[in-house]
């Protein structure tokens, strides 16, 4: 769009400098008419508000075609996206084996679009070692890949493609083959090596802790 004062583009470093051939100018739309914009005025004779007014009024979505009226418009906006993010502790990994099987079930419709695991505090096994797996609890295939929850605190798991398992897909996440209307469970799998986790009533581990972050996206249901 060319402006009167001699600067033709908007992104021209001269109009934001007040340089002689770029004094801003400041196009009000509230009067177009036909796709012609009202003409411009310089900033300095206004309040130095830049004001923007809609020319047209959109009832349905801008994928609407203009030739076939069919169909009933739901919703046409962005997805509900959400976080369910959970702190683990050392302290409450007493269980008298080797494993522990956590199960959070995901809502119907719902694809986790990322899975972080975020080691808050550095774990300590005398008797061995402490991964972590992270399923989707319908056919078992892995979303994260063994995470050694015995690295450095501040470690971050799950922002590598090489740290997603075989349930991850390119460019969507983790949707199992289930129904749409159908939930459906993630499996975080705790292992140690060495020992059992605990006795049943208190832990043989000394510190430790992590952060599962689960981003989900949810579209609406029919209406909504």
């Amino acid at each position: 769009m060319p402006i009167s004062d001699g600067s033709n583009d908007l992104l021209d470093a001269s109009y934001t400098t007040a340089a002689a051939n770029g004094t801003p100018v400041c196009v009000i739309s509230e009067h177009d008419r036909g796709g012609q914009a009202a003409a411009p005025t310089r900033l300095r004779n206004l309040d130095g508000r830049i004001r923007e007014h809609a020319h047209l009024s959109i009832g349905r979505s801008v994928l609407d075609s203009p030739f076939d009226a069919v169909g009933t418009q739901l919703f046409s906006g962005a997805p509900s996206m959400a976080w369910h993010v959970e702190k683990f502790n050392y302290a409450e990994m007493i269980k008298a084996a080797t494993t522990i099987d956590v199960y959070r079930r995901m809502p119907c419709r719902a694809t986790i679009k990322r899975a972080i695991v975020e080691v808050t505090q550095q774990f300590a096994n005398a008797a061995g070692n402490v991964t972590l797996n992270l399923y989707e609890a319908t056919a078992f295939a892995t979303i994260l890949t063994a995470s050694n929850l015995e690295a450095a605190t501040g470690t971050v798991y799950g922002e590598l493609a090489a740290e997603h398992g075989t349930a991850w897909k390119a460019a969507i996440g983790v949707r199992p083959a289930v129904g749409w209307g159908t939930t459906w469970s993630v499996l975080l799998n705790l292992v140690t090596t060495g020992g059992n986790w605990g006795n049943g009533t208190i832990t043989n581990l000394t510190a430790g802790e992590f952060i599962l972050y689960l981003e989900y996206e949810v579209p609406p249901r029919s209406g909504t």
